[in-house]
């Protein structure tokens, strides 16, 4: 009899899990209408966000390339999602505050190409910033 309460049980646990995975709603993907600043050079600039990997955008060579993105009005960014061409070395995401760019404070992995930014409070405008002091070039596939 506990065999059978402890199967009935675990498959409502289940059940449950389910449902409420599939309750969760999608985040809005409100890439299209953000715009960006970039380091130096807007030159492919569309290449970030027009859906195909194969494609990118690179900064030239140069000490803290970055690119910044602004959320349009009344639709914070919650997160941003970021496939590096190349590994970009040492870098940051920083937010604006009080005119000034500081650290988000979000952990970053530098040994994959595909990173995830989360930005739980919202924020207007997010930068991702290269911390390294050596010269180099950011490439970015999709962002």
């Amino acid at each position: 009899m506990k065999k059978v309460l402890l199967l009935l049980l675990t498959a409502a646990l289940a059940l449950g899990v389910c449902w409420s995975a599939s309750a969760a709603q999608e985040a809005i993907d409100i890439t299209s209408e953000c715009s960006f600043e970039l380091c130096y050079t807007h030159r492919g600039a569309m290449y970030m966000t027009d859906r195909k990997y194969t494609s990118y955008w690179e900064s030239q060579e140069v000490k803290h390339p970055f690119v910044t993105l602004t959320a349009p009005a009344g639709q914070p960014i919650y997160g941003v999602y970021v496939c590096f061409g190349d590994l970009p070395g040492e870098y940051e995401w920083q937010v604006e505050k009080d005119g000034e760019w500081v650290s988000a404070g979000v952990d970053v992995n530098t040994n994959f190409l595909h990173a995830y930014a989360a930005f739980p409070e919202g924020v207007t405008r997010v930068r991702l910033y290269v911390t390294d002091e050596k010269k180099k070039a950011m490439r970015i596939n999709e962002i």
